[in-house]
Order: structure tokens, then sequence, then C-alpha cells
């Protein structure tokens, strides 16, 4: 299609509101509001735990993690006397006589203890009523020193509570407590009531007497289960029958009297200990209040701490130390409660802080992981200078759009090597920035930058006119002074999106270095719209499968049968038709847009001869703009391994110009040679080729171009130099292919010389994959059906 076919400039334009990009702004809006962000779902999530009580199951493991770390004694003030089995053995089989208890009362009376509490129930009379007044006449003599339990139970067919007092011959001597345990929705004994409304008042909790505290308080209390319930000193109930128990074991003690028989049950399930006799939980609770009434300090103090540590957190610029900072503060707050809880009766409700940090460091590790990947997207990866995504991603600045090209990027590339060369670019961007008067500059490609001008257009021609001056020194990189040649465009055109204005003043760039002008304005016109709107469309087209692979098969004339092809892009325009190669590739080629095609030629040739006869190869051109970047061996290398593809059935084509591409292409292309891939050196006598340049390069093919082999018929010097180059193939080990071969006869001297592959339109046209496989004849048929 001809350039008078071009559309109009503001028809060129790529619209920056497409999906794509609308996420990359997303993201990158979200990245730069990170903190606030990070500080709102903080706040949002640590209340909603703290109203839903949705981290009880994180407290009490931090409570169970606190008790198992720091175990300690009892005090010693309550003193156990257990039921054993061996007591069933030797006292009485179970239920022990009532006046065996009298006679356990009796003992403990005598020796002095303070309280004696029975964690038994006695709330039926005895069938024996003597034994109901031996029992009644002990507890008497005790003088209200015993505390017997009343009795809540559960028993829905019954009613929502039943209720059992001690029995009344033994009530008027003694408290009543009660010995009720409120399980959590786990089924653990975690909390103990203070109080229980039995019989129309409220009973004190056993353990509350046992600790000299009984209260009539409603709520319930946190049992420190830190203690190391072996400590507890504990006397067998035959023992103290029998007088084998030192009385002053009792002496001003609390005693508490309970069954620890497995067999007659009793048990229950707490933290740290498993399942224990209830006598346990009772005398724990006993402990705990000793050391203090817990006193719950609710969610919120360490919730408002987590969020003050996490806002002082995200004042750290590194992402690593905000990490650090929030992760410290998770540690902080686990040692305070435990601190608090260790030593004062207070109790810091952890939950909602816990899940505030964590949020943060969830949000904060997302957020590094969208950084990086924002940096990877608005950063050229060789020079990490901001790069034309981030041009898209700044704030618009309405004006005129500078473009700057590096006039001998390639050649330099080539001397400095890839490491240098990027030193070079980053220190061009910095005196690029004084002409940019604190605008920040743009690494739009490989060798151009732009950037927003916010002046008047004559201060920007004014600023840019001494560009050069400020080059004309050289730039100083990897030991030596490096001459920097440059061509500038101007774009005034301001309606134009960030894609088109880069674009267009790239163009006049381009237009000012044929000239031989210092800058140059774009000036909209034909040739220009049809170079714009084709950079502008070619991502897009890319992507969505306008732009696909031919392919020209290749034949083998030793055995005189198809061995492949060469992958040849091809663009199908929506509206425009089939764009010829010769116009959109040196345009995509000079605007620095040629690795996304590569690469995408790459992947489709690799996926398409991947499934195919393993003695079918592709060969793929290669850009001499992309030698000596490390752009190509990592690539590849993923593509072969991902469609488990051999190495040796891909062939890369370069042009006889990229040779000089210096050390560092030389050592890509050695690298390529090691995966496996062919290298071959294309259009071979058109350059300046030299033996010592052949000799270097690790080929394995030379493809001799169509200009000599389409006039071996006619031309004796032609015949002669492709003779020639042939034999001086063979002798350095090349396989040696020729172009544009378009006749039965032209096939035949090549094969006189001993030629391996030719090409070419007698041979087949470029096609799709399936037209490539089912419809090439070979080529004494194509010359039959051509007679």
């Amino acid at each position: 299609m001809s350039p008078d076919k071009g559309i109009n400039l503001r028809m060129a334009r790529r619209p920056e509101g497409d999906a794509i990009n609308m996420l990359i702004r997303l993201a990158n809006g979200l990245t730069r509001r990170a903190g606030a962000i990070i500080v709102a779902a903080a706040c949002v999530v640590g209340a909603t735990i703290e109203l839903t009580g949705g981290a009880a199951a994180l407290e009490n493991s931090l409570e169970e993690f606190r008790s198992d770390l720091l175990r300690k004694p009892v005090s010693g003030e309550t003193v156990i006397v257990e039921i054993s089995g061996r007591s069933l053995l030797e006292v009485h089989p179970w239920p022990f006589p009532r006046s065996i208890h009298g006679q356990l009362v009796d003992k403990l009376r005598q020796a002095g203890a303070r309280q004696i509490l029975f964690d038994i129930s006695f709330t039926s009379p005895a069938s024996d009523v003597e034994q109901d007044v031996a029992f009644a006449k002990a507890l008497e003599r005790a003088s209200e020193r015993v505390v017997l339990p009343a009795v809540l139970e559960s028993a829905p067919e019954l009613g929502p509570r039943i209720e059992k007092m001690p029995a009344p011959i033994l009530r008027p001597h003694v408290q009543v407590a009660s010995i009720w345990i409120s399980l959590d929705e786990d089924v653990y004994a975690r909390r103990l009531p203070y109080s229980v409304e039995i019989a129309g008042a409220q009973r004190p909790s056993l353990g509350t007497y046992l600790a000299n505290q009984p209260s009539r308080r409603t709520d319930s209390f946190l049992i420190d289960w830190s203690f190391d319930l072996t400590s507890f000193p504990t006397a067998n109930y035959a023992d103290v029958l029998t007088g084998n128990v030192d009385p002053g074991f009792f002496s001003g003690k609390n005693v508490i009297v309970g069954v620890t028989s497995s067999t007659l049950g009793d048990r229950w399930t707490v933290p740290s200990h498993g399942r224990i006799p209830g006598l346990f939980i009772q005398a724990a609770a006993s402990e705990t209040l000793r050391r203090g009434r817990p006193a719950p300090l609710g969610d919120w103090p360490a919730l408002a701490g987590a969020i003050v540590f996490i806002s002082l957190s995200l004042a750290f610029r590194r992402m690593v130390v905000r990490l650090l900072a929030m992760a410290v503060g998770m540690t902080m707050l686990v040692a305070t409660y435990v601190l608090l809880r260790e030593f004062t009766p207070l109790i810091l409700g952890t939950g909602a802080a816990f899940f505030s940090l964590a949020t943060a460091i969830l949000l904060q590790s997302a957020a590094g992981i969208a950084s990086s990947v924002m940096s990877r997207l608005t950063q050229d990866p060789g020079s990490n200078l901001p790069n034309i995504t981030a041009m898209r991603l700044s704030a618009p600045t309405p004006g005129i759009t500078v473009a700057v090209r590096l006039r001998n990027s390639v050649e330099t590339a080539a001397l400095l090597g890839a490491d240098v060369q990027r030193e070079l670019l980053r220190k061009v961007s910095a005196r690029l920035s004084l002409a940019a008067s604190g605008a920040a500059v743009f690494q739009v490609d490989d060798h151009s930058f732009a950037w927003r001008a916010e002046g008047s257009f004559d201060a920007t021609i004014e600023s840019i006119e001494g560009l050069h001056a400020i080059l004309a020194s050289g730039v100083t990189v990897g030991g030596c002074t490096v001459d920097v040649t440059v061509s500038i465009g101007v774009c005034e055109e301001s309606d134009l999106d960030t894609d088109a204005a880069v674009t267009a003043a790239l163009l006049a760039a381009e237009r000012a270095a044929q000239r031989g002008l210092n800058w140059e304005k774009y000036v909209a016109d034909d040739d220009g719209s049809w170079r714009l709107s084709l950079l502008g469309d070619l991502d897009r087209a890319i992507d969505h499968g306008e732009v696909w692979v031919a392919y020209q098969p290749k034949f083998d004339l030793a055995t005189r049968t198809l061995m492949g092809a060469e992958a040849l892009a091809r663009w199908s325009h929506p509206e425009r038709g089939d764009i010829r190669p010769d116009l959109f590739i040196p345009i995509v080629e000079e605007n620095g847009r040629i690795e996304k095609l590569t690469l995408h030629v790459l992947h489709q040739a690799i996926r398409d001869f991947s499934d195919l006869d393993e003695n079918l190869s592709v060969a793929v051109n290669i850009s001499m703009r992309m030698i000596g970047r490390n752009r190509l061996v990592e690539p590849i290398r993923a593509m072969l391994e991902r469609y488990h593809m051999d190495a040796q059935r891909l062939t890369l084509e370069i042009t006889e110009s990229a040779a000089p591409a210096g050390e560092a292409g030389i050592q890509e292309l050695n690298r390529l040679r090691e995966l496996g891939v062919n290298i071959s050196i294309d259009d071979y006598g058109t350059g300046q080729s030299t033996l010592s340049y052949l000799k270097t390069l690790p080929a394995t093919e030379l493809k001799i171009d169509r200009s000599f082999v389409q006039l071996i018929r006619s031309s004796k010097s032609d015949a002669t130099v492709v003779d020639s180059t042939i034999k001086l193939a063979h002798a350095l080990g090349l396989r040696v292919v020729a172009e544009g071969v378009d006749s039965e006869e032209t096939l035949a001297l090549l094969e006189a010389m001993d030629c391996d592959i030719i090409q070419g339109f007698h041979i087949g046209e470029p096609t799709p994959l399936h037209a490539f496989l089912a419809r090439l004849p070979t080529p004494s048929h194509r010359a039959a059906s051509a007679s």
C-alpha cells in the first residue's frame, strides 16, 4: 500500500485508555497510594475482627503458647486431697459412705486446715440417714470452714436448667459454692465464672473460695494455665484417714477434696494440660486470682498501637525495612501480651492488632511485588531509565514533546559492549535533563529519549539548541571519551496522546538527521501519518493476530526433499489490507520497535514447527539492532524448552551488516551456538565481507543473496562469484543456501555447483503453515506443471 493511502495523524492515535493501559494506570495508582490503602485496610480488618470476635482462635493459641513457654509452680496455699484409684481400693468402693467424709473433715480440721472445700456433689440425701447425720455433725464441728458445691446441670428435656443444692441436713453449717465450669465452642475449659445463680442466689465459684476471694460478680475470668499442676501439694484420701500425712501439711491451707481416678469421670479438656480432673480447674482458678484478678483491656488499645506502628513503618522508603518494621511490631505485640500477662493482671486483646499487622504485611508485600512489576514495566531493562510506559503514566502536560535520537548508537554499542552502552545511556540522559529544564527524561527505545517541555515553543527551542554544545565534549564511559551525535525532533501537536506525540517527534528527528539539521519540527503529512499509524497499530496488531507468519519452503538438493522453511512476518490489516513487509519492517526497525516483532515471529515459528517432523527446520531473520544486547538467548531458550523443540532445528539469519556488532555481538552469537541454534549469514555478498569476518562469526550456514543467484544464467562473473562462494563456504565447514531461485535452469546450475539448499518462487512462495505442508510440490513437479 502506498503512503498516499495513509490515514490522518489524529486517526492514527491509539487511545491511551484501552484495557491494558487502564490496568497499568490502575496498578500504578494503587502503588502510589499503597500507604494510605494499607493503613485503611488495617483499620477496617482490625475493627471487623474486634467487633465480630473473629480472632478467638488466634488469641487462644497465643495464650497457650505463653502457658507452655513460661511454666511456673503454684503458690502452695492450696492443698489437694485426691480420691485416686488407690483410695477406692483402700477406703471403700465408690461412693464413699458420708460418715467417712465426716472423718476426713475431722482429720483436716484437727490438722489446722483453713478451709475444706469438696468438689463432690452431696445434693441427694444418703440412703442411710445415719450417714448424713454423722457427716452433718462433722460439718458442725468444723464451724462453717467447709464449702460444699451446688450443682447446675443442663437437661433440655426437663427444661433449660436443673439446679441442685446440698442436702438440707448438710446445709446449715457449710458455705455453698458453684462448681459450674463454662466451656468454649471448642469444648475447652478456659474460663471460670466468678459466680453462678443457683436457687435464687449468686453462688461464688469454688475456685474463688480457694483463693479466699469469693465474689458475686456475674462475669468470667481467664484462668492462667501456665501453672505446673503437678506442683500442687497433694495427699491421698486414704493416707489422710490413716494419719499417714504430717498434720502440719494442712495447717493454714485451703484444702480441696475431689476425685482424680479416671474411672469416676469428671475430666475436662484445658489448654496446655489436656484432659484433667475438675478439681484442678478450681485449683488453677484460685492460683490465677491469688496473682490478681484478671483485667481484660479489650482489643482497642493494641489495635490503636498497631495502626500507629503501621503508619510509622510506612515512613521508611525501602520496602524491606517497612516489612521488617511491621514484623518487629508483631513481635512486640506478642512480647507485650506475654509480659503483661506474666507480671500484671492485665490481659491485652491482641487478635485485632495481629490481623491488622498481618494485613499490612500482606498488602505491603503485594505493593512491593506490584512496585517491582511496575519498575519492570516502566524502566528500560538495560539502562534502568524510565521508559515510554513511564511516560504514558506520568501526569500529562499539555505542550511540546521533544525527542532526541542517538545517531551513532548502534556503532557505539558494537564497540563498547552492552554494559558500557548502558552507562552511556544513563550519562546522556543526565545531560539531556539540563536541556529539559527539570522535566523527566524518558528512554523511549534503545537509542532515543523524549520529554514533555512545559514552556513555550521558542523557549523549548532555545533550550534544545544548546544540546549539541552540551554533548560536544563527548561522554566519558569505560575509560574512554565517546563522541555522541544526536538528532532532535519537536512535536507541537498538544492534542496527541503520548505514543503518537513521541512517534511524531522521532520522525521529525529522523528528518533532521537526513537533512543535516540540528532539529526539526514535526509537520503532519500523508507519509508521516502513514508511518505513525503503522507504529501506533503494531502492538495491537501483534496482540490481535493480524501479524502472522508465512513460511517459504527450503529444498535440499542432495536428498531432493523439503527440509524446512524460512519464517517471514506478514501483516493483514483489517482496514488497509495486506501491508508489504518492505514497507512496515524498515519503519519498525528504524523506530526501535523490532524486538517485539522478532520475538513474536520466533515464538510462532517454534510453536508451529515443534509438532512437525523433526527433520524439518525453520529459519528466522534477526535484526542487527538486536545483536549484542543480551535479549535473545534467554527468550529463545525459554521458547525451545516450552515447546520441547531441538535447538538444532532453529536457524537465526543475521544480515552481513550485523557482523561488525563488536565483541558483545560475537559473544551473544556464541551463546546462541552453545544453545544449539544454527547461525546463518543472510544476504551474503551485499556487505563488506572478508575472510577474517567469516572466520570470526560462529556461523553454520551462508546464504547467497538473490541479486547474485538470479543472474548466474546470464552473467558469467556472477556465476563465478556464486561458485567460488560455495567452495569457500564448504572449505570453512559452512552449509550454503541460495535464495531467489526462480527457474529450473537456475536450480540445475546451483546443483552442479554443489549448493546445499535452495529457496525461491520456483520452490514455493511464502504461505500459511497449512498451505506450506499441504500444497508444495517438489521442484521437478513444479517444472512439469509449468511446462
